[in-house]
Formats: C-alpha cells, structure tokens, sequence
C-alpha cells in the first residue's frame, strides 16, 4: 500500500486542480509496452474502487533525465517550440482537457523519481478487459448488434474528440477497453494523440500500420481527425470478424494493399490528401466483400463510406453514428443471452458536438494547470 500526493483531474472528492492525498493498493501488472507499464489496483483513499496505473518513465517522453535537477513534479504540458502543439507529455494534457463516457478518465497524477530516471502516474478509470486481447481469445467474434454496439461508442468518443481538434493516433483494438458483459467500451492510451495545427505539419509514420490511413500511407504530413475515422472502420470490421481488414508486412505492402482493395486513387482523391502520386501498381479494384467475405452485407455500405481516399468526402464520426447500420440501436434490441443492449444514447441526430469559445478556453486553463511544481509521495 502506498500514499502519495497527487493532482487531481476528475477523481473523486474535492474540487478540480487541488492536490490531495490518495491510497493505493494490490497492485499488479496487467499490460507492459515499449515506454510505460499499466497496473490494476484498488485506489482505497480518497474513495473506494478499482483503477488502472499507467507508469510512464521520464525518458521515454523527452529523453532526458537529470537526478541533480530533478524534482517531485507532473510533467510539463506547455507546448513544445515549433512541434505544433505537440507536449512534453501529451497524455495528461489532452485527458485534462476532455471528460466523455467512452474516453479513459484520467482521475489523478503524480511522479516518483527513481535512481536512473523519473516515473510519472497517471491514475485512470478502470474497464476489465482490452479489446485486443479478448479478440484473440474468443471462441466466435462478436455477433452484428453487438459490433454495433461497440463501434457506435468508438465513432461516439471520436465525434468528441473532433470538437477539439484531437486526433488520438492510434487507434487499434489493443486501445480499447470494455466490460464485455454491459459492452460498455472506452478509449484509452492516448500517449500519441495531440491537438492538431492545421497549418503544421506532421510525421507521416502515425498509427499502427494495419489501421494507418491512406494519406499516411502515402506520406502525407498534413491531416485531420479523420485519419481517427479509417482507423475505427478497420477496428469495426475486424470486431466482427476476429480478423484484421487489412494486414501486411510492412508499411509498402501495407500502401499497395489498401490500392488493390479500394482501387488507385484519382487526381482528385490525391489533391485532397496532398500526397504525390503513390508509387503502387494499378489493377483491378477487388471492393471490400471480396477481400473479406466473412463482412455482413449490411456493414459494407458504411464501411464505403469510411475508406474513401478523399479526406473531404470521407464521413466523419457523427455521420457514421447516423448511419441506417446502426438504427436498430436506438430500440435497445435484446442480445443472444435475452438481456436488451445499454442505451448509450444512440437516438441522436446527425448534428456534430461543436466546442464553443468558452468551453475551449477552460479546457485550456485546465491542461495548464496540470503542471505543478512540488509534488511530494
């Protein structure tokens, strides 16, 4: 069992931006990456309940450590000079900023330092399974209405998102997670998503490469939250089918296999993506069905809504959730085990959240003032 002094964001108890003690115990490794570890643990102060740390060390997010300067600390969330908006730890910048039913909620932070290097803990709601991993251990994918379900949250979460210009940049099934018995699902890690600059631009190598959009794929450096959209249409299908849609070895394949399935893009669908001409042989377009005829007829059309080249025809997240797929939601139709579907609010019109001056601006202030200089455990 542990105690520390942390930072509040949208955890229990006492009012937002106060730092305050909390508890924590039993906790266990449940997921390790490249640059952090995430742990399941009972948070016992100032409330009971169970949550998810996510440690990331100090070199993973700048590269630089120095025990001398070093202090007990939250990272820095102020812009970085010249990397349009990019931050030293974007995370916890973008999670202060957002509160969505289908986003991680980052409740508290806080760092410790070690002998080589400096942890920094973000403390997040709790979901017991991942997406990933429950595909891969299913007997039988999950059935249409229960796909629809689970994608309508995704596109929910990235219709959000869109209303303050974040992209999250990775997308994949390994990022999301649910309590498969309600189907409750949110999106999680979002150590690569950052607010977008429109006039800056970008590295194209984002996402995981199976769920990497066309504009990437073609080195594009200038792109939009619809990159998010592709991304999840690909989380959809595989959903379904236990399947990825599109898989190959590496990010050329990846490029020529998205082109035999979806045909060669036009003069137009470049323009639009502002690439060059990808360097991939024409031939003849094999559609969607015929790449993976395991996909329900009824998907199809929304899944051509989705991968088309042309960013400015695409369809974004709120229309997707508008979409005739995904009507039989709104009468909360019963699933296999006769129990109806949560309503999740899925009697919506196709009208996008639209972020307003004022609430932008205390988003702002709150991701500013996430930074604090003496933070003691």
């Amino acid at each position: 069992m542990g105690k520390f002094t942390a930072k509040r964001i949208h955890g229990p108890r006492t009012g937002a931006g106060e730092m305050m003690d909390i508890v924590l115990s039993n906790q266990r490794i449940c997921g390790a990456g490249r640059f952090s570890n995430v742990y399941v643990a009972k948070l016992e102060e100032p409330v009971e309940m169970t949550v998810a740390i996510k440690n990331v060390w100090l070199t993973a997010t700048s590269g630089k450590y120095s025990k001398e300067n070093s202090k007990d600390h939250v990272p820095s969330t102020e812009p970085l000079p010249n990397q349009g908006g990019n931050y030293a730890y974007a995370e916890i910048g973008v999670l202060a900023m957002i509160r969505h039913p289908h986003i991680v909620r980052l409740l508290y932070h806080f760092s410790k330092p070690t002998e080589t290097d400096e942890c920094y803990s973000l403390v997040l709601d709790f979901l017991p399974q991942e997406l990933g991993k429950l595909l891969k251990t299913k007997k039988q994918p999950f059935n249409v209405l229960e796909t629809k379900v689970l994608s309508w949250q995704i596109f929910n979460a990235l219709e959000y998102l869109n209303a303050y210009d974040i992209a999250h940049l990775d997308i994949k099934p390994n990022n999301l997670i649910l309590d498969e018995s309600t189907l409750h699902l949110k999106l999680s890690d979002f150590g690569n998503a950052r607010v977008l600059n429109k006039e800056a631009d970008y590295l194209s190598y984002q996402v995981t490469r199976f769920y990497r959009a066309p504009e990437l794929l073609f080195g594009g450096c200038r792109f939009t939250t619809l990159i998010d959209v592709w991304a999840a249409g690909c989380v959809m299908a595989e959903i379904c089918t236990g399947k990825v849609l599109f898989r190959a070895p590496d990010p050329k394949n990846q490029a020529r296999l998205v082109v035999e399935v979806l045909g060669y893009p036009t003069d137009e669908d470049v323009k639009a993506m502002d690439v060059g001409r990808p360097r991939v042989r024409r031939g003849t377009t094999k559609g969607i069905l015929a790449h993976q005829p395991q996909l329900p007829k009824e998907m199809i059309s929304v899944l051509q809504k989705i991968f088309i080249y042309n960013v400015q025809k695409r369809a974004s997240a709120a229309r997707v959730m508008t979409d005739e797929f995904f009507a039989e939601l709104k009468t909360l139709p019963k699933r296999p085990n006769g129990v109806p579907i949560k309503d999740f609010g899925y009697a919506i019109e196709e009208q996008p959240i639209k972020a307003t001056k004022a609430r932008l601006e205390r988003s702002k202030e709150r991701m500013s003032s996430t930074c604090h200089p003496a933070i003691k455990h």
